[in-house]
C-alpha cells in the first residue's frame, strides 16, 4: 500500500522538476533576447522583412533651341522575379518570358531560379504595354513571383537627326555624344522606398521609407531641329551626286556663333544605334567605347570627343552663349 500511495507522488515530483527545468530554458532564452542584445535580434529580424526598391530618376531632355525635344525619355517597365516564388515553375516562366520579350532563355531560367535570393533582373527598359500585358499574361495562367518596376526608356522622337551629336544610351549609362559628356547634369539622382513585407505583401502599417528620386535637368541646345533635319538630307543627296564616301555640313549663326546644324554623313539612328555601322557612331572615341561594350577593342578611357559639342549645347539655365568654332574644330 505505501509504496503504491508513493508512485504518484514520485511522478508528480518528477513531472514539476521537468516542467522547471524546461521553464528555465526559456526564461535564459528570454533574457538573451529582451536583457543582453534584442537591438541586433530586432535588426536582424525586421532586416528578413524589409525590402528595398529602387526609384529610377527620369533623365532631363536634350531639347533644340525652340524647346522641342531632341531627346526625351518615355514610360517604361522592369521586369523582375522573386526566384523564391518563380523556382518551382522556372520552365515555363523562363518560355514565356523569352518569347515575349526576347530575353535568353537559359539565362532567364538560371534567374528564375537564383538561389538565395528575392530579386532579380529579368529584362530592362520594356515598353510599359509590353511587360503590362506579360505580366497579365502570367497572372492569368496563375504564375506567380513576376513583378514590374519603372524603368523609363529614352527615345529619340526624330531617329536620326542629329545623332552624330546626341549621342545613344546603354543599358545603364551614356555612351557617346552630349548623353555622355552631360551626363551628370542629365542622369539626376534614384531615389529608393524601404518598406516592410510580411508573406509577399506590404505591410500597410509597417516601416515605410521614401527617399524622392531627383530628376535631371534639361539641355538646351542651340539645334534648331527642322534645319538640322534638312541639311543632313542635302547633305546625304549632295553624297550620292558625287559620290562621296562621307562628309560634313555646318550652319552657323554669324551673328553670334551659334551652330544651328551640324550634320554628319553617314550617320545613324540613335533608337537603332547597334544595327548601324560602327564606324557611323559618332566620333573615333564613342566607336572605341561601343566597340569595348561589345567586347571588341578597348576603349581610352578619356572623356568624350568634345570637337563638335562644345558650341552646340549648353545648360538650359545658364544664359550665356556659345561662341563661334576655334581653329580645332570642325
Amino acid at each position: 500500500m505505501d509504496s503504491r500511495r508513493g508512485a504518484p507522488q514520485f511522478r508528480l515530483r518528477f513531472g514539476l522538476i521537468v516542467i522547471a527545468v524546461v521553464l528555465s530554458f526559456f526564461g535564459a532564452r528570454l533574457v538573451q533576447l529582451q536583457g543582453i542584445d534584442p537591438n541586433s535580434y530586432a535588426a536582424m529580424a525586421a532586416a528578413e522583412s524589409v525590402e528595398e526598391v529602387t526609384l529610377p530618376a527620369e533623365r532631363g531632355d536634350i531639347l533644340d533651341r525652340n524647346g522641342l525635344p531632341l531627346a526625351d525619355s518615355i514610360h517604361g517597365k522592369m521586369v523582375v522575379a522573386d526566384p523564391f516564388m518563380t523556382a518551382d515553375d522556372a520552365a515555363e516562366l523562363a518560355t514565356v518570358l523569352s518569347e515575349r520579350l526576347d530575353v535568353d532563355y537559359f539565362k532567364t531560367l538560371s534567374r528564375l531560379r537564383e538561389a538565395d535570393s528575392r530579386f532579380e533582373y529579368i529584362a530592362r527598359r520594356v515598353p510599359s504595354t509590353l511587360a503590362n500585358d506579360v505580366r497579365t499574361e502570367l497572372v492569368e495562367a496563375g504564375y506567380e513571383g513576376i513583378s514590374l518596376r519603372d524603368d523609363p526608356i529614352r527615345d529619340y522622337p526624330a531617329d536620326d537627326v542629329a545623332a552624330n551629336l546626341l549621342g545613344f544610351m546603354g543599358t545603364d549609362e551614356a555612351l557617346g555624344g552630349f548623353e555622355r559628356t552631360f551626363d551628370r547634369q542629365l542622369s539626376g539622382t534614384d531615389g529608393t522606398a524601404r518598406f516592410q513585407t510580411g508573406g509577399g505583401n506590404r505591410i500597410p502599417l509597417g516601416e515605410n521609407t521614401l527617399v524622392p528620386a531627383k530628376n535631371g535637368t534639361p539641355l538646351t541646345t542651340t539645334i534648331d531641329l527642322d534645319l538640322q533635319w534638312y541639311t543632313q538630307r542635302v547633305l546625304t543627296q549632295t553624297l550620292r551626286q558625287y559620290r562621296a564616301e562621307s562628309g560634313v555640313a555646318i550652319v552657323m549663326d554669324s551673328r553670334t556663333g551659334e551652330i544651328m546644324a551640324l550634320a554628319d554623313a553617314p550617320t545613324f539612328n540613335a533608337n537603332k544605334p547597334l544595327e548601324a555601322d560602327k564606324d557611323d557612331l559618332g566620333s573615333p572615341r564613342d566607336q572605341r567605347r561601343l566597340r569595348a561594350r561589345l567586347g571588341g577593342e578597348g576603349a581610352d578611357g578619356r572623356g568624350p570627343d568634345r570637337r563638335r559639342q562644345g558650341h552646340a549645347a549648353h545648360q538650359a539655365p545658364d544664359p550665356a552663349v556659345p561662341g563661334p568654332p576655334g581653329p580645332g574644330d570642325r
